[in-house]
């Protein structure tokens, strides 16, 4: 749909609308003579404007067919109407404000491109890349992007840098994808924190759990804690997961923590005395 509407968009550029109007129709409240005071108003920018209309819901009700009926008869004869709208129901489709708009321009429906559906459609996208591609990198791509339109057209045109000629195999396939395969969200996190000061993580962490009702961090965890130094007499010290209040009994932790909010801030630790 969003390709569609591009071109519509630039065919309507072409033809000179060169200001564009977005009127959504979403909200329950929407007042439908918002989009005939568009139809009687004069472009300030050039002769021609494009009036765009967003419905997601694809049903504009009694208000919204009446007032759609009566944009076509008094629009302005250079001015393009494009209505976006979500699923049209078959008793839709006979209502009045649709065959309007039909008999005025022209209705297109767009269906939802399924699994079957998506190698076909991969390969028309591949040809119109100005490539081919084998039968196998046809299968591995699609398992790849899993219906997902965008992300198929992001390989495309990946593949399409990436390749040294204008056949795709499956080995382009694998190797275009293979970064994406290796992709981590932990190691991502520790990336972005890399080089920030374990102290302020900590702080973090305590701000979360105070959040769900737990106790502060006593005094003894920021004195006893191995995030900074050792004394260099010291044989052995506390760690991030050191136990509260059992210091004076003797008990130590032996685990060491990995200081990444996305694997957890605190291990259950192994505790000896």
């Amino acid at each position: 749909m969003q390709e569609a509407s591009d071109l519509i968009r630039q065919h309507a550029r072409q033809r000179g609308c060169n200001e564009r109007e977005v009127i959504d129709a979403s909200p329950k409240n929407f007042d439908w003579q918002e989009i005939l005071a568009s139809a009687t108003s004069m472009s300030l920018f050039s002769e021609r404007k494009l009036v765009e209309i967003r419905l997601p819901s694809g049903k504009p009700g009694a208000a919204g067919s009446k007032a759609l009926c009566t944009y076509v008869d008094i629009a302005g004869p250079d001015d393009v109407l494009l209505l976006i709208a979500g699923k049209i129901d078959k008793q839709c489709m006979n209502s009045k404000w649709v065959k309007t708009l039909d008999k005025k321009g022209a209705v297109m429906q767009l269906w939802p491109i399924g699994a079957r559906d998506l190698p076909r459609w991969l390969q028309q996208r591949v040809a119109n890349a100005g490539m081919s591609i084998d039968r196998d990198a046809l299968q591995l791509l699609s398992d790849r992007v899993e219906g997902n339109l965008l992300a198929a057209v992001q390989e495309v045109e990946k593949l399409k840098l990436l390749s040294d000629n204008s056949n795709i195999s499956a080995k382009d396939v694998t190797e275009a994808v293979s970064d994406n395969a290796r992709y981590n969200l932990f190691e991502m996190v520790d990336s972005a924190l890399r080089g920030t000061d374990p102290k302020w993580l900590v702080e973090q962490g305590e701000r979360f759990y105070l959040s769900l009702g737990f106790e502060p961090l006593p005094a003894s965890f920021w004195t006893n804690s191995d995030l900074y130094e050792l004394p260099a007499d010291a044989t052995l010290a506390l760690t991030v997961s050191s136990c509260p209040g059992r210091a004076a009994d003797g008990v130590h932790v032996l685990d060491k923590v990995v200081i990444s909010p996305a694997r957890g801030l605190v291990r259950r630790p192994s505790l000896v005395q």
